[in-house]
């Protein structure tokens, strides 16, 4: 733009000391001529001038009578040291990737760790993490505040969201129901004992569909400390449904009332012998039954009624009662005998009070004796990571890929033996995971098989891999990447694996 151009938009903007700039707007023509003798120069009227002349025209309202109508703060000093480079890039590409549970995952070796982010990544993390309906879990959610430090604090006003806390249990009452969930769920893990009173606070005013929600995380740290809450929901509730929410909950204490009288009511009914088989004695049908949720009728059409009540109750009795049957003290004993000649013959199900039980001793010894394909898919998952080494998957038909109850949030790494078993059968399957899923098995899996993995990506290996679709590979590689992402993390933070 030339000089004679730039005079004259001065002149037009600004004015000439002999020659003021006009109010375009009568109704303004007071304020602007104090703005006009209240400046340093032209340049800053013309500034003030603009600014007022815009808000006016936007909200038709003249500026408030103050000399600061928003002041500006400034975050507090950072104490806390600063995270390396190297790691917060590797935040922000898992943030990027919205791979929720890896960044979730390194968020709690930060936060363990005492360090804090930059502030340069501070927006970008908080403004993601914290957004509603992002997916991340309380406990992610604290993490991603702690870590941003003071800056963070400062930055919570301008990104419209509240600072919040995993056990903030103030204000139960005036949470929206997705927000007691979560935090009925952390209270579960961190102290259940605490989450009876808190439930009780508003348990008479809610739902039915949500009192029955509520109570089904009773199953996270579930004890018998929980029962006498249980009961009287059991025998108390108007919802039918969330009647049989707690009496399945209580089935799955072995040494609760329930479950005693699941065995008080079968002793006696059950004979076995080494000519004969098994014997049986039947019970007859009562409203008890009913209420204890034993069903009269048979599904089955080669099964008589009389059979099926008897089945219904020998699948809800714990481990000890089949020890006392056999006449034995050793659980391992008891275990395999009732696996190797149940009763009520091809109808019983071993692993039904197995999973209600959630015994995974007796899991276990089952597999040990009984090791086929759909004994498998349901017992493994109940298995610890030390257990499931010994287990022989060869036998497991991987047509449908992996149980989704193989793999729970936040467990235990597995071993190497069952990690590479467990990718020499996702790799030969035709199912994929969604990303949530594939981010759970990626941080369970053993380091050790890491080379393995990149093998049959990329080496000699790769040939062999029976239909390497474009969505197993994309699978496949979203796996790698989440197994080196965490062997990166775990190498900057060896302190807190």
């Amino acid at each position: 733009m030339s000089s004679t151009t730039n005079s004259l938009v001065s002149l037009a903007l600004l004015g000439t000391p002999g020659r003021a700039v006009a109010c375009p707007l009568p109704e303004l023509q007071a304020e602007w001529e104090k703005i006009q003798q209240g400046s340093e120069d032209s340049e800053e009227a013309f500034y003030r001038l603009a600014a007022m002349v815009f808000a006016y025209r936007r909200a038709g309202l003249l500026p408030e009578e103050q000399e600061v109508s928003y002041p500006l703060t400034e975050p507090l000093e950072e104490m806390q040291p600063f995270l390396p480079q190297e790691p917060s890039l590797i935040l922000r590409s898992l943030l990027s990737n919205r791979l929720t549970a890896t960044l979730a995952y390194g968020l709690d070796l930060v936060a363990e760790e005492g360090l804090i982010l930059r502030p340069e990544y501070v927006y970008e993390l908080l403004s993601t993490v914290l957004k509603k309906g992002s997916g991340y879990n309380v406990a992610c959610r604290a993490n991603a505040l702690k870590v941003s430090g003071n800056r963070g604090k400062w930055l919570l006003p301008l990104l419209e969201v509240e600072e919040e806390s995993p056990l903030d249990l103030e204000h139960w009452e005036l949470s929206g129901q997705q927000a007691r969930l979560q935090l009925l769920k952390q209270v579960r893990r961190e102290d259940p004992r605490a989450a009876i009173p808190l439930v009780e606070r508003t348990w008479r005013e809610e739902t039915a569909s949500n009192r029955e929600a509520l109570l089904s995380c009773f199953s996270i740290g579930l004890s018998q400390e929980d029962e006498e809450f249980l009961t009287a929901v059991m025998a108390k509730d108007r919802s039918q449904k969330v009647r049989e929410v707690a009496r399945s909950l209580l089935g799955s204490l072995p040494k609760g009332q329930l479950v005693r009288r699941y065995c008080e009511l079968l002793k006696g009914q059950l004979k076995y012998g080494r000519i004969l088989g098994w014997s049986y004695t039947p019970i007859p049908y009562s409203p008890e039954l009913k209420e204890l949720g034993i069903a009269e009728v048979s599904p089955n059409k080669g099964e008589s009624d009389e059979h099926y009540i008897l089945r219904q109750i020998a699948e809800r009795v714990p481990l000890t009662f089949w020890m006392e049957f056999y006449g034995t003290s050793d659980p391992m004993k008891a275990a395999q005998r009732l696996a190797k000649n149940p009763p009520f013959a091809s109808y019983f199900s071993i692993t039904s009070p197995i999973v209600t039980l959630r015994d995974r001793h007796w899991a276990y010894w089952v597999l040990q004796e009984q090791c086929d394909s759909k004994t498998l898919e349901e017992l493994v998952g109940l298995l610890s990571p030390g257990q499931r080494e010994d287990i022989d998957l060869r036998k497991y038909n991987a047509r449908h890929g992996i149980p989704e109850q193989w793999v729970t949030e936040g467990e235990e790494m597995w071993g190497p033996r069952f990690s590479l078993a467990f990718l020499k059968i996702v790799s030969a399957c035709y199912v994929y995971y969604r990303l949530a899923k594939t981010e759970q098995i990626g941080l369970s899996l053993h380091p050790d098989v890491q080379p393995f993995l990149y093998n049959l990506l990329h080496g000699e290996d790769a040939e062999h891999v029976p239909d390497m679709t474009p969505s197993k590979r994309a699978f496949l590689e979203d796996l790698l990447l989440i197994m080196q992402t965490k062997a990166a993390l775990d190498k900057t933070f060896p302190k807190t694996k």
